[in-house]
């Protein structure tokens, strides 16, 4: 790899990381030259970094204007939704006709430990209000999606899964990383628990049509509490939980 070519990852890997951890919000503006000298890089590999982000959608890029962390309209969010919604759901019945036996003991493995995280939750203090347990349970809930989607066996149809779910999680709120309402949060992993395992018996079971059902209704549900969250973010930065 050349100096150029570490230098423009070494940028792309920075900003991507800002914008997900949502040190970068939505509209933020990205110079160029402020985070060349910030990443310790020339400007050149950081307006690399930034066409690669305006590809994978996270970032816009405007003459005289600049580059700036990608905002969507609501119009724009709920037809994305749409999107996503209909790629993962077509996954799962995919994933239902070519899993193999790892693949489908890889998602019994990641229901399983969701299952049992969300038990020593449970058992937990939950009344505790920075009580820091959401990321685990989101990275758990991701995991069990992935497997899916390497379930599935088609590489472009996950790419774009995945391209989407990031834009969603950026434009639709990170993720905050304390329980604010024990209650609410409880209700929702029991309920995120369910769809997961009538998903995963629908793929066990070679059921196309069920599994693709199990997962649409599973993303609507969450998209519906990404839409929300947009809708209350534009009068309020207090945002709900949901698993993603």
């Amino acid at each position: 790899m050349t100096h150029r070519a570490d230098s423009t990852a070494k940028a792309y890997a920075f900003v991507r990381n800002k914008i997900l951890d949502g040190s970068f919000a939505p509209g933020t503006n990205l110079s160029a030259n402020a985070l060349a000298q910030q990443i310790g890089v020339s400007r050149t590999p950081v307006q690399d970094a930034l066409q690669r982000l305006q590809l994978d959608g996270l970032v816009v890029i405007r003459a005289k204007i600049g580059a700036t962390v990608k905002f969507m309209n609501l119009q724009d969010f709920q037809e994305m939704c749409w999107m996503r919604k209909i790629l993962e759901s077509n996954a799962a019945g995919l994933a239902a006709t070519e899993h193999t036996v790892d693949d489908l003991v890889e998602i019994t493995r990641a229901h399983t430990d969701m299952a049992e995280l969300a038990a020593s939750v449970s058992r937990s203090k939950l009344h505790e209000r920075n009580l820091p347990i959401a990321g685990e349970l989101t990275r758990a809930d991701i995991r069990f999606h992935v497997a899916v989607m390497n379930a599935a066996h088609n590489s472009l149809l996950k790419a774009e899964i995945v391209r989407l779910r990031v834009i969603n999680r950026v434009v639709g709120g990170i993720t905050p990383r304390y329980i604010e309402d024990a209650p609410t949060y409880a209700a929702e992993m029991r309920k995120t628990l369910l769809e997961h395992q009538r998903i995963r018996d629908a793929i066990a079971a070679r059921d196309a049509g069920e599994a693709t059902r199990a997962m649409a209704a599973h993303i609507q549900d969450i998209l519906d509490h990404s839409i929300k969250r947009m809708r209350d973010d534009q009068h309020s930065r207090a945002l709900p939980l949901a698993l993603a």
